[in-house]
Order: C-alpha cells, then structure tokens, then sequence
C-alpha cells in the first residue's frame, strides 16, 4: 500500500506530499480488512510542528491542531480516496499530516487530546490592559502564529495574566499532560513561566500549577510537557476550572506563547492509534514552503489517497 495527502483550497489542488505508513497502522489496515474492528480511517488530523521526520513508529503527530472527520470515502481505479474539510473557523499553519481510525479515543471517555487555549483570544494583564500579540492578519504579512492567528509575546519585563475558560480537568490522570507550543524569538537565559488552574470555588478557588522551563539558548519553535502528576495543588482542588493564569520569573530570552495542549497519554487503545504521517516541507523547517496557511473564513480540503499494489 502506498498513501500520500492531496491539499486542495478553493477546489484547486495546492500540494501532494507522501507519507509514511507506520507499523501501528498497517496492523489496524489488516484487522480492519479481516473484519475485527469497524474503522482504520475515520480521522484526519492536522499538526504545527516538523522536528522530526515520519517514521514507522510513530505515535502521533508531534503537536497535533486538530482531527476533523472523514466525511467522503469513494473507490477512483485502484486508489481508496478519503476526503475532509477544515472549516473556516480553523486558523494557522499546517506543517504536518495525519490519519487516525476515529475523531476522538472511545477509551478517553471524552477527555481526549485538545487544545484550551490559542492566544486568538484577548488576554489581558492585571489591570485588564490588552497584552501584546503577533497578529495573523491574512495580508501579506508573514503570520508568526501556528495555531490560531496570534501569539502571546512574553518580552523582558515578563507578563502577569489571567483568562477566564471553563474546563473540567476530572477525566486527566497524574499520567496525562499539558503541553505548551511557543516560540524563542530572541536567545537569552530560560524562561520560566508558571501555569495556574482555578477552579470554580468561591471565594477561594483551589488552584493547580505547574513551572515549565523555556529554552532560550536558539530561537524557534519548541514544545515542552509535564504530567499533571507532577503539578502542585493548593486548597480543595475540584478541576472544574473557571480560568488560568500565566506569569513569568526572571529571565531574558524573548519568547512567544502559540498554544496550551491537554495530551490524553494513560488510555492506550489499540484500535485507536496513528496511521499514516506526512510533513508538508522538510523537517525543521521553517520557509513557506514548508508548511500551508490555513486563515480563518476559508475552507480546505485534505485527501488522503491509498493506492492498493
């Protein structure tokens, strides 16, 4: 079997890349065609991170955006053709490529992978003082964002924030994870920024944090994880969350913040797993050519072709 991804934008085809199938996923191909599970290919997901190229043992993509459903399969010749939408509230860049059985974990009962926050969302300081942005405008401009069409820039006076959300945490174990996708603009000594959860207890929400430390020593686009095991909770915790916070310590790197990710690591299904990667450029890299805009109000179309040898 060979695959590979066709990108189409206004129904005009815009790029073809091939993929990598990965052992997971062949194995899902022949339980599906011997009729033990219902879907190898249900899912097409989309990712803002190359550092690493396609292999077979491959679990995920490496910062996954989003899955959106399959929601045309048709037989063309010998090629299996599935076809999915990105809708127009879908903004940022596309650098990698995914196909999984089904949109969501049946295991995770619902507390899949997501991402709660993008920084397209206004954020403001303590005295309710809009923060500064990087603005994916749909002009020419470059857009600096990845996911979503801005980032949080978190320069050398630090920052000091707080966005109201509402999520429950409850379905999280101490083996899941948040991940934070950001950008190092400028080289200098680590940032370290705290990640605060409130819950919804008035007049004293329990809180859950967590430290991460963010390279400065090379700019680029980095992610770095913890396991909400590793989190410190003050008070009567009750992960109904009512919003976050973000501060910063002493440092001097610049940084920029794209996106907050909640990672669902501790529900290994094995009819649920990654399939088929592809990235659209070269891994690591950073041109215009390596990745696709997708700028809000627009829709695109991704195929994923397998051809039956």
């Amino acid at each position: 079997m060979i695959g590979k991804y066709l990108i189409y934008e206004n129904s005009e085809l815009i790029g073809t890349y091939n993929n990598v199938l990965t052992t997971e996923g062949k194995s899902l191909i022949r339980n599906y065609l011997a009729g033990n599970i219902g879907a190898w290919s249900g899912s097409i997901a989309i990712g803002a991170m190359n550092s690493a190229s396609p292999t077979v043992s491959d679990a995920g993509l490496e910062f996954e955006i989003v899955r959106v459903p399959v929601v045309l399969a048709a037989v063309k010749n010998n090629d299996i053709v599935l076809s999915a939408d990105l809708d127009s509230t879908i903004a940022g860049r596309i650098f990698e490529l995914g196909v999984y059985p089904t949109v969501t974990n049946s295991f995770s009962a619902g507390f899949d992978d997501r991402i709660i926050a993008n920084f397209s969302e206004d954020w403001l300081d303590t005295l309710g003082v809009s923060l500064s942005s990087s603005n994916f405008n749909g002009t020419d401009e470059v857009p600096e964002a990845r996911v979503g069409y801005r980032n949080l820039i978190i320069g050398s006076s630090g920052i000091n924030t707080e966005y109201s959300l509402g999520i429950d945490l409850s379905g999280y174990s101490d083996l899941d994870s948040m991940s934070i996708l950001y950008e190092t603009t400028s080289i200098g000594s680590n940032r370290t920024l705290r990640f605060t959860f409130y819950d919804n207890q008035l007049p004293t929400p329990g809180t859950k944090y967590y430290d991460f430390t963010l390279d400065g020593a090379s700019v680029g686009y980095k992610k770095v994880s913890a396991e909400f095991g590793l989190f410190t909770e003050n008070g009567d915790f009750n992960n109904n969350i009512s919003k976050i916070g973000i501060s910063s310590s002493g440092s001097s790197a610049e940084v920029e913040i794209d996106s907050i990710k909640l990672d669902d690591a501790d529900e290994t299904n094995p009819n649920f797993a990654l399939v088929s990667r592809a990235l659209i450029g070269q891994a690591g890299g950073s041109l215009a050519t390596d990745y696709f805009e997708k700028r809000a109000g627009t829709t695109m179309t991704i195929e994923y072709v397998v051809e039956l040898t």
